[in-house]
């Protein structure tokens, strides 16, 4: 097993500093088990560090870290999916008039991935990856695997799945739940996405709301909630949607969500604190046609200010999320 700590000499050795800087608990190492091919954290709270970790690096802490796997991660195979589909389309435009309406073609590595179930088809059938939270590629393998103490998780988009490593007997299936909230903007299709467009440009914003969980759900729920902003650029070839990568994304706007704990048997509301609170915020986001950024990681909801168990609600005080793209797009939610 291949320890990823300050005794790891060679190239790895500054994307190791970089991860244990950001780890709290820098006595538990990240361990790399070749054998399973997979990431091998001691614990939970090595987890919880983790996500917070690819949730607010920088595009060069993501690279170093990315190059310090020894195995094959999401990230990196959604990069050469991207690569490939890029040069298909290369490919197919030199052939025919852009213009002309022609039917979708994918590149052979993304059939492969999506038969394989690493790959979806959003809504405008273009490939992403089957995991609940963009940020996890960075760590997950093919598999969409990670493995917290003696057991295995297994990421995809609805369902996040506990395996016991030795038998692969699935012990527990913790669902996904995508929530949206009232107040959405009059004349939007729905609460989680806006859509704008520009002549051959398209900007997609989605918001999400995520409340997940890799507990155990003893002694009572372990669920989490994350909030961030997804955006992404797309341009119209062959009368279809196509990433398109762009220096123009930004977001700008508001927001505050609270937690608070349900007092019973009044069922009134104790306010604990703010999930987050930004007013005015504005973000370059780099450059990219699909850039995310999150304002809630893995906040935990069932615990209140001494750990104990509670009964919780969310309270979306306001969220004012503008995306800004190419050619004028720009949508809010």
């Amino acid at each position: 097993m291949k320890q990823l700590s300050t005794f790891w000499y060679g190239s790895k050795l500054i994307a190791a500093l970089l991860i244990l800087t950001f780890f709290s608990c820098s006595e538990n190492d990240i361990s790399f088990n070749s054998d399973e091919n997979m990431l091998t954290l001691d614990n939970q709270e090595q987890f919880d560090d983790l996500v917070n970790f690819v949730m607010t690096a920088d595009s060069a802490e993501i690279a170093d870290y990315t190059s310090s796997l020894d195995f094959k991660s999401l990230k990196v195979i959604m990069q050469e999916v991207e690569a490939a589909e890029e040069a298909l389309l290369a490919e197919l435009e030199a052939k025919y008039d852009p213009d002309i309406p022609r039917e979708r073609e994918y590149a052979a590595i993304t059939k492969q991935y999506l038969e394989k179930g690493v790959l979806r088809l959003d809504e405008f059938g273009i490939p992403e990856l089957n995991i609940p939270i963009p940020a996890f590629a960075l760590f997950l393998n093919e598999e969409r695997e990670v493995k917290i103490g003696d057991q295995t998780y297994q990421f995809d988009y609805d369902n996040i799945r506990i395996i016991e490593p030795e038998s692969r007997t699935e012990l527990a299936v913790n669902p996904v739940e995508r929530i949206s909230h009232e107040g959405g903007k009059a004349g939007l299709e729905n609460g989680k996405s806006c859509t704008s467009t520009s002549g051959k440009y398209r900007l997609i914003t989605y918001e999400n709301n995520l409340i997940w969980s890799t507990g155990n759900g003893v002694p009572c729920g372990d669920s989490k909630f994350s909030h961030w902003l997804l955006l992404r650029s797309l341009k119209k070839v062959f009368g279809s949607w196509h990433n398109h990568k762009t220096s123009a994304l930004k977001i700008r706007g508001s927001v505050r969500i609270a937690h608070y704990q349900i007092l019973y048997p009044s069922g009134e509301l104790k306010f604990i604190r703010y999930m987050t609170f930004e007013n005015n915020y504005f973000y370059n986001l780099p450059y990219d046609h699909t850039e995310d950024h999150y304002f809630v990681r893995d906040y935990p909801l069932k615990y209140g200010i001494n750990n104990e168990c509670i009964s919780y609600q969310i309270k979306f005080d306001y969220t004012y999320h503008t995306g800004i793209g190419k050619n004028g797009t720009g949508c809010s939610l």
